[in-house]
């Protein structure tokens, strides 16, 4: 009865009814090995015996898949979603972050493991409770599978999978992983510093550049990927940044100058404590000509993470 009910919701076909139909059929109990008719009590439990022993089956099944098909590889791809749901029927259903845009609705969280190209095949899926957090469900995913992979196979994840935990875990198994990255301050500043002859990759058709960095105490590798459009409207709006703070700067100064600089009353509401006193001062830094105030003001912008990539 579980290899009958797994059978016909492999068919994409998910109503448990319409399983009973199926059954209602000598020929497919027959292939089935079932030689009774089967009632709906029947075939309801069997649907809890499924919930049941829910790991278990999976396990059977994608063992069964490898030694069926024996994929040429058994690289990876892992990602997860969320679904709305109208039912209110089980605690795995809760409110949070819609990433189908309805916060009106509980959601129940869904995480798919596919075969990578050209094999294209999944053959793995848990559900969590809504509102769960992205390395939780990666732990979970990595934790059912990686067993089951042929040596040195390749996991690909997205920024959800960019945690210690779950890098620890391919790693622990000598396996392989690519992951989106969490850009970081340190990232910034490479991008900044970076030159077209310095890259380790380039795509000329898409002019695309790749940077690499190698954490040697880690023996992490990673590669940041940028057009040369991206890089150029980065820099112009560096630019733009740059002038508009000599710009004001200036301006500042003037107003200092001929008396006209107030603190604005926003401030002052914002602040406005018996116990405070504030007294307001302009420091500037003196340059030779515009352009040295531009360079300036550029390479700060550039160290830091605000207005740069």
């Amino acid at each position: 009865m579980v290899c009958a009910i797994i059978s016909y919701r492999l068919t994409e076909n998910y109503s448990t009814e319409g399983c009973g139909r199926w059954l209602s059929s000598k020929e497919v109990r027959n292939e089935l090995g079932i030689r009774k008719e089967v009632s709906s009590r029947t075939l309801s439990r069997a649907v809890e015996t499924v919930g049941k022993s829910m790991p278990e089956i999976l396990s059977f099944v994608r063992n069964n898949l490898f030694r069926m098909y024996d994929p040429e590889h058994t690289d990876v791809n892992i990602d997860t979603t969320s679904v709305s749901v109208y039912s209110k029927q089980t605690e795995l259903f809760r409110f949070g972050y819609s990433r189908d845009k309805r916060p009106d609705l509980r959601q129940v969280n869904v995480g798919i493991a596919e075969l990578r190209d050209p094999v294209n095949i999944p053959f793995h899926m848990t559900v969590s409770e809504g509102n769960s957090a992205d390395p939780i469900q990666f732990v979970r995913m990595v934790n059912d599978i990686i067993g089951e992979l042929k040596e040195n196979s390749m996991f690909v994840f997205d920024a959800g999978g960019d945690t210690k935990q779950v890098l620890d875990i391919v790693s622990g198994k000598d396996m392989r992983y690519v992951t989106r990255k969490k850009m970081n301050v340190s990232d910034d500043k490479l991008i900044s510093k970076f030159r077209k002859e310095n890259a380790v990759a380039e795509d000329r058709e898409d002019k695309v550049y790749c940077q690499r960095r190698i954490f040697e105490s880690s023996g992490r590798t990673v590669y940041l990927f940028f057009p040369e459009k991206l890089y150029k409207d980065k820099m112009q709006a560096l630019d733009g940044m740059a002038l508009k703070c000599v710009q004001d700067a200036k301006e500042t100064m003037r107003m200092k100058a001929d008396g006209t600089l107030r603190v604005s009353k926003t401030v002052i509401r914002r602040i406005r404590n018996p116990l405070i006193s504030i007294n307001v001062g302009i420091q500037g830094r003196f340059f030779s000509d515009d352009r040295e105030a531009l360079e300036y003001v550029r390479k700060e912008l550039s160290n830091g993470r605000e207005g740069f990539f």
